[in-house]
């Protein structure tokens, strides 16, 4: 199937686009085409099989009359707390477009001089928009579960989306934390340079007023 046909699809296409990025690590390409089959799987299977792995024992161990209790209710849990994660995200993933040249410049030169891509800037989009988007989808399938009987089925897909967008914001924390101790050894760099630069003239001035 075509990237074209996936990301025309209503709801699930703009997250199949925005997963296609993050897939390929933010490379332009992916504009075009698919990610390849090793990418997908790098980027993702670590995630989703360890909140599957999560979901089943807590469903394996916890009692199934609990379980079946309205007391226990991870559709809830997404509606109330992860519209917020979202519009916090929202926020972070604007403050990109602030970003300063210099930032930009010293990430791109890091990222050659590492051979990563972690740090590259064509990160960022990918890094930031993938976890909003698995949060839009999943508070639109917890609305649709909470219309129809709750069954082990629907709280089981329910707490494996829950554990997932977990899963993502502490992925989503982890680049923050990484942009923002950046974003401070940068400025840091640039203060003592200007500092530097300061007295260098200041040094130079002074030579030529004794002269």
């Amino acid at each position: 199937m075509s990237r074209k046909l996936l990301v025309s699809l209503p709801f699930i296409g703009p997250v199949i686009s925005i997963a296609n990025g993050y897939a390929c690590y933010g490379e332009v390409f992916h504009f075009i085409r698919l990610a390849e089959t090793s990418q997908w799987r790098k980027r993702f299977w670590k995630g989703l099989v360890s909140s599957l792995a999560l979901t089943t024992l807590v469903f394996c161990v916890v009692d199934g009359q609990h379980i079946a209790d309205e007391a226990f209710n991870p559709e809830g849990l997404i509606l109330t707390v992860f519209p917020t994660l979202l519009g916090f995200g929202i926020g972070v993933f604007a403050l990109i477009f602030t970003m300063q040249g210099d930032f930009i410049d010293a990430l791109i030169t890091a990222s050659e001089k590492s051979g990563t891509k972690t740090i590259a800037p064509e990160m960022f989009p990918p890094d930031m928009a993938y976890p909003l988007s698995i949060y839009s989808l999943s508070i639109l399938v917890a609305a649709v579960l909470t219309a129809i009987p709750d069954s082990t089925g629907t709280k089981f897909l329910a707490f494996f989306l829950a554990v997932y967008c977990i899963y993502l914001t502490l992925v989503l924390l982890s680049a923050i934390f990484a942009t923002t101790t950046f974003v401070v050894k940068v400025r840091r760099d640039n203060y003592k340079k200007e500092q530097a630069a300061l007295k260098a003239k200041s040094d130079e001035q002074k030579r030529s007023s004794e002269s």
